[in-house]
C-alpha cells in the first residue's frame, strides 16, 4: 500500500482532473476493501449518501497505533474513504487526534469532487476513524 506523502506526490503529477479522479477511483479498487462480514451496522459511518463502512483495530506490529479499514458501494466515495484510510492507518490514537485531515484533502485538491453531500459523508468519515481513535474497546 502507498503512504499517503507518496499518494500527495502522485497527485501533484496529475495535471487533467479526469486523470485525479481516475487516480481515486483507482485507490479505491486497490485500497478500500473490507470484507462483506465486516460491512456490519456497528461499521457503518453515517451521514454519507453512499454507504460507508469502517472498521478498526490495534497495528499488529504496534498496540499503540491502530489500522482502518473501509469501503463504500459508490466508486468515487470509496476512493475517498482509501484516502482516509491510509492517511490515518498507523497513527497513535493522539496522533489521529491531532490530524487536520480536512485541511491535507484541501492541500490535495479534493474539493473538486467533493459535492456538499460528499463533503458531509467525508467529514462523518473523518469524525467515525477519529471516534474509534477515543474509544478504549478499540484494542
Amino acid at each position: 500500500m502507498p503512504d499517503f506523502a507518496e499518494i500527495a506526490e502522485n497527485f501533484e503529477f496529475l495535471q487533467e482532473e479526469n486523470d485525479k479522479l481516475e487516480y481515486i477511483i483507482e485507490l479505491g479498487k486497490l485500497h478500500a476493501t473490507l470484507p462483506a462480514s465486516e460491512q456490519t451496522s456497528a461499521n457503518e459511518v453515517h451521514g454519507c449518501q453512499s454507504r460507508v463502512w469502517i472498521a478498526s483495530r490495534p497495528d499488529p506490529s504496534d498496540p499503540d497505533k491502530l489500522v482502518f479499514d473501509g469501503t463504500s458501494d459508490s466508486f468515487i466515495v470509496r476512493g475517498l474513504v482509501a484516502l482516509a484510510v491510509i492517511l490515518f492507518s498507523g497513527r497513535s490514537r493522539a496522533e489521529i487526534a491531532d490530524l487536520d485531515a480536512e485541511s491535507i484533502f484541501v492541500q490535495l485538491g479534493l474539493q473538486a469532487y467533493l459535492s456538499s453531500k460528499r463533503s458531509n459523508g467525508l467529514r462523518s468519515v473523518i469524525a467515525r476513524i477519529k471516534n474509534d481513535a477515543r474509544e478504549p474497546s478499540v484494542a
